[in-house]
């Protein structure tokens, strides 16, 4: 039976960190919670390179939330719509 295979490629780091920064964003003090339960989901689906991301954008989110990253409301709201 042939394996499945998928292409992967590797996101960059600069693609990293603005995922973790709109994820700060738009969850606020949430989006530890939010990415942990993304990097959960990944290793449900056996996608070990999306939970090493997942583990990598966590570390970038949690370095802005500790630098004090504004989650000014008119930000928030762009990530409602």
């Amino acid at each position: 039976m042939p394996s499945k295979q998928r292409n992967v490629f590797p996101m960059e780091e600069i693609d990293i960190w603005r995922a973790a920064h709109i994820l700060v964003l738009c969850y606020g003090a949430g989006a530890s919670m939010e990415i942990c339960r993304r990097a959960d989901n990944a290793m449900a689906r056996g996608d070990n390179e999306a939970q090493i991301t997942w583990k990598r954008v966590l570390d970038i989110a949690e370095l802005l939330q500790h630098a004090g990253v504004s989650t000014h409301h008119h930000r928030i709201q762009m990530c409602l719509e």
